[in-house]
Order: C-alpha cells, then structure tokens, then sequence
C-alpha cells in the first residue's frame, strides 16, 4: 500500500485519520506528512505510527526542497 498523503485532508483531518485507522485492518497502515507538520506528527505518533523514513525532495516549479516523514502504524498482537 502506498502511503496516505495528509496534505490533502479536510481541516477536521485528526477525524479523518481516527477513523482511517478504526476502520482499515491492513497493517502496516503508512502515511505521509510534511516534516513541518508537526500537529500531524503529533496527532498520528498518538495513534501509534512510528517515522520510518525522511526524505528530501524538490518542489516542482520551485528550487526549494521539502522535506517529508513516512510514518507507520505497526501491526497489533492480538
């Protein structure tokens, strides 16, 4: 599965992504989010995702760079 981008999530997102997370069995579940997202980061290390990767890339039509985080929510034992 590729990651979930929550750059393109309504304003009540942390809803959005509770209940993406209530509602998807698969796990790993992985999301995206801009390295200076920090309320995203925040909200989903709540949740239990993990950073797994950063990443810097160009931004088209730009010559500035973004960083990105990857973030992971791990399966459960159950």
């Amino acid at each position: 599965m590729d990651p979930i981008d929550l750059r393109h999530l309504p304003d009540d997102g942390g809803a959005t992504i509770s209940e993406l997370v209530a509602t998807t069995a698969e796990r790993p579940l992985y999301v995206r989010v801009g390295a200076d997202d920090d309320a995203s980061a925040s909200l989903l290390s709540k949740l239990g995702f993990i950073e797994v990767s950063r990443t810097a890339s160009s931004v088209p039509g730009s010559e500035r760079t973004a960083e990105e985080i990857v973030l992971a929510l791990p399966p459960t034992l159950e």
